[in-house]
């Protein structure tokens, strides 16, 4: 199928809105349908999908419920009492939605994305939780290079996911949306926003991945973390997570949590070249 051009996305938009809108009227359909419409559209913006091919089911959709609705009365009554199919988008975001709800949630403003306000919260539990105990086996183990770029790292995150309040990152995403009502604004800091995340964390991941490998040829790797604990101020969760582990086995645990939110989110391929 090829790629419709901005007119043609354009014509089939106001096409489309228009069909809603003759079921809202004609039929007495509830408005939400249009509505829901312009969030799907929406949606599929976001996750970079073909707009081609929303547009061609969405068209099919609404036409479909247009011949619907000149059917039969009791045709009509027995459909309305069937659960709806759900379509191929909202598949996707309860899909998106089941593995991101996992996640600690940090609502950033009442109009912020629910999957932004999610990556939030997971990153600033990553900053809180897993990644102290990173830092602690660095600095008794790392070689000279790998602690320096673990400070500057630990800087990084710092300053731009922070320990409380907002996420100093989601700053510029934030404003335009308490500023502006031009969609394409908003879809430029989203994505600039989840491009700076992807950018943190995957860094955080090659840092991970280096220190376990010098670790791997290392005595070192089967120091227990519990005589430290005691040196250092960590919280009662941080503790519990790990408890009698080894240097080795906590830095895997930090790994994994990081690679599952690195997928989860979507952000593997987001790397700095």
């Amino acid at each position: 199928m090829k790629n419709l051009s901005q007119a043609e996305i354009n014509m089939v938009l106001e096409k489309i809105r228009s069909k809603y809108q003759k079921l809202i009227d004609s039929y007495k359909k509830n408005p939400i349908i249009l509505e829901n419409f312009q969030q799907r559209y929406i949606s599929t913006l976001k996750m970079r999908k073909n707009l081609s091919v929303f547009l061609l089911a969405e068209i099919q959709a609404v036409e479909e419920l247009i011949k619907s609705e000149e059917e039969k009365r009791s045709e009509a009554i027995k459909k309305r009492n069937q659960k709806p199919q759900m379509s191929f988008v909202d598949r996707v975001m309860q899909e998106n939605q089941r593995r991101y709800q996992c996640y600690p949630k940090l609502v950033l403003s009442p109009d912020s994305d629910d999957e932004i306000n999610y990556l939030c919260g997971a990153a600033r539990h990553y900053l809180n939780v897993y990644f102290p105990v990173a830092v602690i086996i660095e600095k008794r183990t790392a070689g000279t290079a790998l602690q320096r770029k673990f400070t500057q790292h630990y800087d990084d995150l710092s300053m731009h996911i922070g320990y409380e309040a907002q996420v100093p990152v989601a700053r510029h995403y934030i404003d335009t949306l308490a500023t502006s009502n031009d969609d394409s604004r908003i879809m430029f800091e989203y994505q600039r926003l989840i491009q700076n995340f992807g950018f943190l964390l995957n860094s955080s991941r090659d840092l991970l991945k280096n220190l376990i490998n010098e670790l791997k040829e290392s005595k070192d790797g089967n120091i227990v973390l519990d005589p430290i604990f005691k040196e250092a101020s960590l919280s009662g969760d941080v503790v519990k997570i790990f408890k009698g582990k080894t240097f080795i086995e906590a830095l895997k645990i930090i790994f994994d949590y990081l690679e599952k939110l690195i997928g989860n989110f979507r952000l593997r391929d987001i790397k700095k070249v």
